[in-house]
């Protein structure tokens, strides 16, 4: 049996190394000068912020919001791919910003068609999918069977989580 506490320290391990794995693998993804963001949702104020300020550098706030927007509200795939890492980053623990509902990441992920995208990709989202499962089960069977449900609605090849309350 392996010690809660190593295995909350190699859950935070897998965490940081999913979310780095983010930010390295959608590094490409440039986001425009002039990148387009729902007027509704978003004021002239924080277009300007999130035009300009550098992914890992957006607050708390709004990595949340960007991570409520709906799927039709990206200008495209790849400016969504561009604040994944950081949409990513906002919905694991430990800071773990709660989503519109457990499913909404997946299924704008599958909106966007992850299932076509380029192996790498597919694997870093599942990877982190797999690295918050883990470290939600050390917290909450509740919480863990939740995201495994959710975690479901990917329309990619089937991911192994570990069961609730599992060693």
């Amino acid at each position: 049996m392996v010690p809660l506490m190593s295995q909350r320290v190699a859950c935070d391990e897998a965490l940081r190394a999913a979310i780095e794995g983010a930010y390295s693998a959608f590094e490409n993804y440039r986001r425009p000068a002039d990148a387009s963001f729902c007027t509704f949702c978003y004021d002239e104020t924080e277009i300007a912020y999130l035009r300009v300020t550098d992914l890992k550098a957006i607050d708390g706030e709004h990595a949340r919001r960007i991570a409520w927007e709906s799927a039709d509200h990206w200008d495209s795939v790849d400016l969504y791919k561009h604040y994944l890492p950081r949409i990513l980053a906002a919905l694991a623990p430990p800071d773990r910003c709660d989503d519109l509902y457990p499913e909404h990441i997946f299924e704008v992920l599958n909106h966007h068609q992850l299932a076509r995208w380029p192996e790498s990709e597919k694997q870093v989202v599942l990877h982190w999918a797999q690295a918050v499962g883990e470290a939600l089960a050390l917290k909450s069977t509740e919480d863990a069977e939740e995201w495994r449900a959710a975690t479901a609605k990917l329309r990619i090849e089937p991911i192994e989580l570990p069961a609730a309350g599992s060693e």
